[in-house]
């Protein structure tokens, strides 16, 4: 089966222009671009997509899925459709699971079952430390072996800074990126030097070895000027920063309790506007959900007993377009690098653009749609969004992976949808 897109609005990012015509997939590639594409066969579906933006697979940099050991809060597959609702044509999953993803073996069944749904990608992040504890060393070169597209101890950062330098250098010599959850622990996360404190540390740390460096969650104004200054020295430091922390701010907690408690914890209003304009003057490399599910049982006690976490795969596309790129009126090519090009050059993946003979991994999206956020309509198994009941503008109403349709009008298509 072929399908020809009429009258989209392309996002084309390798040129920084934004097109307006026909797109004829064939197959798991782009077959032809042009003002206007005439039907060539019978078994070719035509859509039209006038008012509609069509842009490279949106690719998410980091998830939980809780598969293995939680999978009552979220598994690949339920994950996977999650991220296809949402929009995502690929996700990393972080090795914070149970047992800790930190051996080759656990990385090759996780990854073959991902394949086996054949939905979006699915891509592991394997563990620093075994069992996130900071002390040994994993089997970094196996992992990588095994396809781990990065390295992190996501939830604990690196505690020695020795270590920390060690696996700097490692990052240089192996050509892979760490990713650091900046939260010094002698404080407690909703104090900001909790995460300033580490991402000084991080930078300074890589200002003496080189190497490559994601901070995953930046929340802080202070820790955006400090990934600022870095990158004028020159290192090879990203960050990313979430659709909660450009959206909601700590009054949020008084409306939606423990589903907005999370961490990194919501800020100040000053942060929020900060990393706005992060967004804005691309200090910021990409946008990324942490997705986190927990049940609604452990979500329903009291603050301060409730666990850290929010999902967000199937809100991200419309907060970030109504506080962003609605609301500031932003390009959607920013939108593009932040979701689909950035992620993967990160993390060293192939980069994709709309252009004939790429692979046909897209997102189309109306910017147009107006909706309201229900949580029990979700294809993730979790319902503690911070958003939920608010109305909001931009939605993902096709997504194709290798050239077919995987989700369409909110409808999943893998492996058999919705059971």
């Amino acid at each position: 089966m072929s399908f020809l897109l009429k009258e989209a609005e392309l996002i084309c990012l390798e040129k920084e222009e934004i097109i307006t015509g026909d797109l004829l997939l064939g197959e798991d590639r782009i077959i032809s671009l042009g003002k206007e594409i005439n039907c060539p066969a019978e078994h070719t579906e035509v859509i039209d997509c006038k008012g509609l933006q069509v842009f490279p697979g949106f690719f998410d940099i980091h998830v939980h899925f809780r598969e293995p050991g939680q999978t009552h809060k979220e598994d690949i597959k339920s994950g996977l459709q999650a991220a296809a609702a949402g929009g995502f044509t690929g996700v990393a999953a972080m090795a914070n699971t149970s047992p800790v993803i930190d051996k080759p073996e656990l990385v090759e069944t996780l990854l073959a079952r991902g394949r086996e749904l054949q939905g979006p990608d699915y891509c592991q992040i394997g563990a620093a430390t075994f069992g996130l504890a900071g002390r040994e060393f994993t089997d970094i070169p196996g992992l990588l072996r095994a396809e781990t597209v990065a390295i992190s101890d996501d939830g604990h950062p690196i505690p020695d800074p020795g270590m920390l330098k060690e696996l700097l250098q490692w990052t240089l010599e192996l050509g892979f990126v760490y990713i650091e959850h900046c939260e010094d622990k002698t404080y407690e996360p909703e104090d900001p030097r909790s995460e300033i404190n580490m991402v000084y540390r991080d930078i300074d740390c890589l200002a003496q070895t080189g190497g490559n460096l994601h901070l995953a969650h930046i929340s802080c104004k202070k820790s955006l000027e400090l990934v600022a200054e870095g990158k004028k020295e020159g290192l090879n430091l990203t960050c990313e920063v979430t659709p909660h922390h450009l959206a909601l701010d700590q009054e949020t907690i008084k409306k939606m309790g423990t589903n907005a408690r999370m961490n990194p914890p919501l800020r100040s209003r000053e942060d929020v506007l900060a990393l706005q304009q992060g967004v804005a003057e691309g200090l910021i490399d990409a946008i990324a959900t942490d997705h986190a599910p927990h049940t609604s049982e452990e979500k329903d006690v009291s603050f301060n007993k409730a666990p850290r976490g929010v999902v967000g795969l199937e809100t991200a596309l419309g907060v970030i377009w109504e506080e962003l790129f609605h609301g500031l009126n932003l390009s959607p090519l920013l939108l593009g690098k932040l979701l689909a090009e950035n992620p993967r050059k990160i993390l060293k993946l192939p980069l994709q653009d709309i252009k004939v003979g790429n692979k046909a991994d897209l997102t189309v999206i109306n910017p147009a749609r107006e909706w309201s956020v229900d949580p029990p309509k979700f294809y993730s198994k979790s319902r503690n969004s911070p958003f939920s009941g608010e109305n909001l503008q931009g939605k993902p109403v096709l997504v194709f992976k290798n050239g077919q349709k995987i989700m369409e009008k909110g409808r999943v298509m893998f492996p058999t949808g919705r059971s």
